[in-house]
């Protein structure tokens, strides 16, 4: 309301400025103040109509700037994040969040429309949106893609949370399906690639590493085993998700508290197969030419410290690599670790040298973008955060 006072004030100035500027051209004498006040009243009523019209568009507000400027005809589905559960309850000032591009899966429930903007229901796991079509935001093809009761995945911007609808809001960018995988996490992006096109390209070993090249510890009642250290000279490692030791198998649930690979400069790739359960945070600090790692959907309570030993990296989430055999067969001779305290003291120190010389060797203009892939989805890997 205040605005159409400000373009009521800025007409009748208007209509005052053109009777002055009359009146001294009556007289003949100079009316530059009266075409100055004209200027100012065309400002203010131009501006105020402008303003009004952004108050009819209920989110065209601070927050989303002039929406002249938005072009989602094809957004690129790269810069997407999983919805969080905090987006539900709390306000953009709260969480952080404001218009950040997201994406959920859920259910279409109802329509409704005011003042030429659309709005749909849109009900989640985790809650309630309201999702809303802008012009020049939504494509309209987009929008005419939600069915009332259909399942469907959304990619929109979060705009904030209304405590007087109880529910989250969002503009719609564009309608995908459920099982639509190609959204991500920019920053630290969460991505799924294409398994057959990572598969062509070799990134993994085709061969299990064998168990002789570790230092190791078994739990024979529990029938599992724990990787202590690596001592081999493969570029790529394969681990088996039962290894046969003394005729005997053992689940891999480990890689122990000790950094497993730390120092292994001419590492280049590591899968670590579903089944296991923890490794250390240091367990590939200083692996300078560390390219790809697979961490299973298995992991419990991993320690995201990791993350500060790989400098530069890709997550990518939902993924499946394709692994040579189920397990290694291979039946090994039981030769667990029982080096003592000087051998533990030189073995580290080893490779705190590896580590250190892999440091000064590696470029800090162009250094190694670590891919890492997780079999689990991307709301588990937030939740380890």
């Amino acid at each position: 309301m205040l605005f159409v006072y400000a373009a009521l004030a800025g007409f009748v100035l208007a209509v005052v400025s053109a009777v002055l500027m009359a009146v001294m051209a009556m007289r003949d004498k100079p009316f530059i103040i009266p075409l100055v006040l004209m200027l100012v009243s065309i400002l203010v009523v131009g501006g105020s109509v402008f303003m009004i019209t952004r108050e009819d568009n209920p989110t065209a507000d601070k927050s989303t700037g002039d929406q002249s400027t938005v072009d989602q005809s094809n957004p690129d589905k790269s810069n997407y994040i999983p919805a969080p559960t905090k987006i539900y309850n709390t306000s953009a000032d709260e969480n952080g969040l404001g218009d950040t591009n997201m994406y959920v899966d859920g259910t279409v429930k109802s329509f409704d429309s005011k003042k030429g903007v659309k709005y749909c229901e849109f009900v989640t796991e985790d809650g309630k949106l309201q999702i809303i079509s802008v012009p020049l935001g939504t494509p309209k093809d987009e929008w005419d893609k939600l069915k009332e009761g259909e399942q469907v995945r959304i990619y929109f911007q979060y705009l904030g949370y209304s405590d007087v609808l109880d529910m989250a809001s969002g503009m719609l960018l564009a309608v995908g399906n459920p099982s639509d995988d190609k959204a991500t996490i920019s920053g630290t992006p969460y991505i799924k690639p294409e398994d057959s096109e990572k598969e062509e390209n070799g990134i993994w070993a085709n061969k299990f590493t064998p168990i002789n090249d570790f230092r190791y510890t078994l739990d024979k009642q529990e029938k599992t085993i724990t990787l202590i250290r690596y001592s081999g000279d493969e570029e790529k490692i394969m681990l088996s998700p039962v290894y046969t030791i003394g005729g005997e198998d053992y689940k891999l649930t480990s890689l122990g508290d000790d950094g497993c690979f730390f120092g292994e400069i001419s590492l280049t790739s590591i899968y670590i197969p579903e089944g296991v359960t923890h490794f250390s945070n240091n367990c590939f600090n200083s692996c300078s030419s560390l390219q790809y790692l697979y961490i299973p959907s298995t992991m419990k309570d991993m320690e995201m410290s990791f993350l500060d030993y790989i400098h530069e990296h890709k997550i990518f989430c939902d993924s499946k690599a394709v692994i040579p055999a189920e397990r290694d067969t291979k039946d090994y001779d039981e030769k667990q670790d029982d080096m003592s305290q000087a051998g533990e003291l030189g073995s580290n120190f080893a490779g705190a040298i590896n580590g250190l010389v892999g440091g000064i060797s590696s470029d800090p203009d162009n250094p190694i973008v670590t891919e890492i892939y997780f079999g689990g989805t991307a709301q588990q890997w937030e939740s380890y955060q």
